[in-house]
């Protein structure tokens, strides 16, 4: 057998991507780098759009290199299960340091069952928090999860238990990756 061409391992990018990019990425075991560096807190439809990929990046185990400029507008403990910034400009180095030790695969996750939603957080810097949402609440979860549909009393639970942003009037964010296949030993932590 020969093989007649090989895909890079590096997908590089100069814009935030789109989650068609990160599947793709995924799919040929590419890593992404991000050529456009990331300011949080400039624009909440940039803000939205660099969070949903970099849940979408953290749900398909898809390494990214990307630039973070300035500080982060919320906690660390917010972002802390998202792919770190490999690099970062004088103000942010800090922060980026501490999320790069802190971060970890799995931290903050949520999977569906039969007839329920099972939410699981264990980021660093707040409480734990364990959620299970039954049969009733599996639509409106997976419309928030598109940015599509919008419970209000669903979001504002999410919200209040850090599991969810809302930025400016741009659709929600839910922050919780989805776990769609375990990325570790079932017998580890």
């Amino acid at each position: 057998m020969r093989l007649t061409a090989r895909w890079p391992d590096v997908l590089a990018l100069t814009a935030v991507p789109s989650s068609q990019a990160v599947e793709a990425a995924e799919r040929d075991g590419q890593r992404i780098r991000l050529g456009t560096p990331v300011r949080f807190g400039v624009s909440p439809s940039a803000d939205t759009r660099a969070l949903r990929f970099l849940v979408t990046a953290a749900e398909r185990y898809v390494p990214v290199e990307w630039r973070m400029l300035g500080e982060l507008p919320w906690p660390l403990h917010t972002v802390v299960h998202l792919p770190p910034p490999t690099e970062t400009d004088g103000p942010g180095t800090a922060v980026a340091q501490q999320w790069r030790r802190q971060f970890d695969l799995a931290l903050c996750t949520y999977r569906f069952g039969p007839g329920f939603v099972l939410l699981r957080d264990n980021r660093p810097g707040k409480e734990r928090f364990r959620a299970h949402l039954g049969a009733g609440w599996v639509r409106p979860f997976r419309e928030l999860v598109a940015g599509t549909g919008e419970d209000t009393r669903l979001l504002g639970e999410l919200v209040s238990a850090g599991l969810a942003m809302r930025l400016g009037g741009q659709p929600p964010v839910v922050l919780a990756a989805h776990l769609r296949r375990w990325p570790v030993p079932c017998f580890a932590g």
